[in-house]
């Protein structure tokens, strides 16, 4: 959550993306899938990729890549 800055006035608002991670728990890839009818949602979700592409998430203990489909969803005011 640290690294998803929710804009003003976007609560209950929802994207759908894709999280792709390595077996060691790096970002692959993320790609939104749906959209929220609010802009300034969208455009942050846009951004996180770039936030992500230095973040290691807990490797996998299979020692597989993992993806995973997220909702995002403002919480805001």
């Amino acid at each position: 959550y640290k690294y998803f800055h929710p804009p003003n006035n976007s609560q209950g608002h929802t994207v759908k993306a894709i999280i792709e991670l390595d077996y060691i728990g790096k970002v692959i890839d993320f790609r939104v899938l749906s959209y929220s009818s609010n802009q300034a949602l969208n455009k942050e979700c846009d951004m996180i990729k770039d936030r992500l592409v230095g973040v290691l998430f807990p490797r996998n203990p299979n020692n597989e890549s993992f993806s995973t489909i997220v909702n995002i969803t403002s919480d805001k005011n």
